[in-house]
């Protein structure tokens, strides 16, 4: 496994208590990087489609594309693969799902209901700033 692989995409999505999920996806183009959130029920009902869903999508080249990585390296992605994790006392809540795929090839998965891995919630705090363009 090589340490210094970037990914070529991510996805996380989140979901609660509601029949909603909220989505974040990364993809790495040949400019540099689109970040889309999607908000909705796609997962639960037929008649939903995920892109109607879509919230947010911002794309910027390399300097965004630089933040996202130090981001993934700070956070320490690589170490969320096979992550799965749920308490069996809680019940209420939410829960995670991720998957990555790095440059390399390499496909990296795991999830988590009512726990999340080390680097989770720093990650998704500074990608929802990205995102409203705080930073």
């Amino acid at each position: 496994m090589k340490n210094n692989a970037e990914f070529e995409s991510i996805l996380i999505s989140e979901h609660r208590t509601a029949a909603i999920t909220y989505e974040y996806e990364i993809l790495k183009t040949d400019a540099g990087v689109r970040i889309s959130y999607y908000c909705g029920a796609w997962n639960f009902r037929e008649d939903t489609d995920r892109e109607d869903c879509l919230e947010q999508r911002i794309e910027g080249g390399s300097k965004l594309c630089e933040r996202i990585t130090k981001l993934e390296e700070t956070c320490r992605l690589r170490k969320w693969n096979g992550f799965a994790k749920a308490p069996r006392n809680v019940l209420d809540g939410g829960g995670f799902r991720f998957t990555a795929i790095t440059s390399d090839g390499e496909k990296l998965s795991g999830h988590g209901e009512n726990a999340y891995p080390k680097g989770y919630r720093e990650f998704m705090t500074a990608l929802k700033e990205i995102l409203s363009g705080k930073i």
